[in-house]
């Protein structure tokens, strides 16, 4: 193999990491990517985007699998159902009330990611490169199975919950901190192994 390729939202990115501070514009090398492929190896390839939508996510995958090889892996981190991608970019919950308030509901957002995770999973296996997809945390499983109980998640993903305990490694209470990132990195690792 040679390349990781991740794809994520802040999670992924590395939002609230030691050297995020310092170019915000770049992604993170304290971040669970840039961890995991020096751990297997690999050249770290980082596409994701702060705030994105698991739309905006699969949209990215989808313009980009072209160019990686079955040489490579692929990394998804799913993001949170109450985001979508608009003509205007990514909608969140916390400015875009009126969207969700006449348009939107928590079904429906789980709807959406079900239908994100399932796509993205026909995409990379119908391409055979070797790939996992893991969550930001269990909420997200969750809310979905209170929506739709039938739902079930592969044993091939990867589910962190707070569990792990990597929560308490946060820089603003809402993203890992370098050392949130590490433990996010050994989960990983443990999983593929």
């Amino acid at each position: 193999m040679n390349k990781l390729y991740a794809f994520g939202c802040s999670y992924t990115y590395g939002n609230e990491t030691s050297d995020w501070y310092h170019d915000e514009s770049i992604p993170s090398k304290q971040a669970w990517p840039s961890l995991l492929a020096a751990r297997l190896n690999l050249e770290c390839v980082n596409l994701s985007k702060s705030g994105a939508s698991n739309d905006r996510i699969f949209k990215t995958i989808l313009t980009t699998i072209k160019s990686i090889t079955q040489d490579d892996m692929i990394g998804v981190m799913m993001t949170f159902p109450n985001r979508r991608l608009s003509i205007k970019g990514d909608l969140h919950l916390s400015t875009h009330t009126d969207y969700f308030l006449k348009y939107h509901s928590d079904e429906l957002g789980s709807l959406n990611f079900i239908q994100n995770l399932y796509s993205i999973k026909h995409l990379l296996e119908q391409e055979g490169v070797p790939h996992f997809i893991t969550l930001t945390d269990n909420r997200t499983f969750l809310e979905t199975k209170k929506h739709f109980p039938q739902y079930k998640i592969s044993s091939k993903d990867i589910i962190m919950g707070p569990g792990l305990g990597f929560f308490k490694d946060v820089g603003n209470l809402r993203h890992p901190n370098d050392s949130g990132h590490i433990k996010i990195c050994d989960y990983l690792f443990d999983s593929l192994n």
